[in-house]
């Protein structure tokens, strides 16, 4: 398509648009980690979990809470703390104990502990809390736990995270609580694209607790022919390095404060066990496109630093066939980061096949002359794919996962 042709379709008008900070996206990713699954992959923490995580970047893991005598889980978060990888941990009853035992093993592990989670899905695993169950038992510990935590002197002022939901259905059973900082949804697509299913599980999260929303799982696994009957589908790991990209990319535009993927790494080498395969790591520590595509996002946008205000730029983006979806950060050097991406769906899970995928022509256009852009593909590499000099306008070919322009609008700090 023509660059005359795309000027015809344009329906986006230019607007100013407040960024966000670049690094503020590099910090809402998170992952889910079993540090204690001693008999699973998660056993190799010196050669596989503790390096990948440090490549990758990424700050946030989620994980339970460990016990009060399980002294290598404890040493694990405690080591990955000290390294700058925080945790959130889930607390659930555990036998005759009640929520305020559980303080006690939480402060075993503060070098990583950075925020506190109700117990995990327990409308579909079942929960039992002084002889109550589901709803009454959830809401209970629930309560308490928020109460045992801002009684604490070490832990008080951690935030706490409301409870989780399998079925969005039974957020009603579970009825209104206050007893949390934040909300918690599990929005899985179920092999669709990020987004599927959004306002089902929002507005169901929600119901129960009004605050800003964790995700504290969603993801994909790549058993595209598991036999265990889960109701996510399987996507291939092609398909999830795209959608795993995008999903970022769209929880935060959407506003989620974090997002946990689940989960690090698969855990047995068992194809057709979904369970076994949610990794964006393989099961003997090898990078799926998934964990390519994150690492490279993380290191074209991390930018730690001090708190600053981001700055606005005037613009707009228009393709003619298929909205280009994008997102506005910026860094403190003054350089803006423009993400781009296409929701499309990538694969069939009917057909159990990868669908091509013709990048979108989309043209960027800019109130004010830019000095210069740079294209990344983080699916493929760090690499600039293409380079502009000064224009008032870009035309590039979007595809469906994520694209980052890097924009030098004015002068360099």
């Amino acid at each position: 398509m023509t660059t005359a042709a795309l000027s015809a379709a344009i329906t986006e008008p230019l607007r100013g648009e407040t960024s966000r900070p670049a690094d503020a996206f590099v910090d809402a990713i998170g992952v889910n980690v079993h540090l204690s699954y001693f008999d699973t992959a998660y056993s190799n923490y010196a050669g596989v979990i503790k390096p990948r995580l440090l490549e990758a970047g990424i700050r946030h893991l989620r994980d339970g809470c460990p016990g009060r005598t399980q002294t290598e889980f404890q040493n694990r978060l405690n080591d990955l703390g000290r390294s700058g990888i925080k945790a959130m941990l889930i607390c659930s009853p555990r036998g005759t104990n009640t929520a305020a035992d559980i303080v006690p093993a939480l402060r075993q592990v503060t070098d990583a502990l950075e925020a506190i989670e109700g117990p995990n899905e327990t409308d579909g695993a079942g929960i039992s809390y002084q002889g109550l169950k589901f709803p009454e038992a959830t809401r209970a510990y629930q309560d308490e736990l928020f109460a045992a935590v801002r009684a604490d002197p070490q832990l008080g002022k951690l935030p706490v995270v409301m409870t989780s939901i399998s079925d969005p259905e039974k957020a009603s059973r579970l009825g209104r609580l206050e007893s949390g900082d934040f909300a918690n949804t599990h929005c899985y697509a179920g092999g669709g694209p990020p987004g599927f299913r959004w306002n089902w599980y929002m507005d169901r999260c929600q119901t129960n607790l009004a605050r800003p929303v964790i995700a504290s799982e969603t993801g994909y696994h790549n058993a595209t022919n598991h036999t265990d009957g889960h109701w996510i589908r399987g996507v291939t790991e092609h398909a999830a390095g795209k959608y795993h990209s995008r999903l970022l990319a769209e929880y935060f535009q959407r506003g989620i404060v974090r997002t946990y993927l689940y989960e690090l790494l698969d855990l047995k080498p068992k194809p057709d066990y979904s369970e076994a395969n949610f990794g964006i790591l393989r099961w003997n520590g090898e990078p799926k496109p998934a964990f390519t595509a994150i690492k490279n996002l993380i290191a074209l946008l991390r930018d730690p630093g001090p708190v600053f205000t981001p700055g606005a730029l005037e613009y707009s983006v228009t393709a003619d066939d298929q909205p280009v979806r994008h997102l506005l950060l910026q860094k403190r050097d003054g350089r803006f980061y423009l993400l781009l991406w296409v929701n499309a769906v990538s694969y069939d899970v009917k057909t159990k096949q990868d669908l091509r995928f013709e990048p979108q022509p989309t043209q960027v256009v800019f109130a004010q002359p830019i000095q210069s852009a740079r294209t990344y593909l983080p699916l493929n590499g760090v690499e600039p794919t293409v380079i502009f000099g000064c224009t008032q306008e870009l035309l590039v070919r979007v595809p469906d996962h994520v694209m980052v322009v890097e924009i030098e609008a004015g002068a360099r700090k």
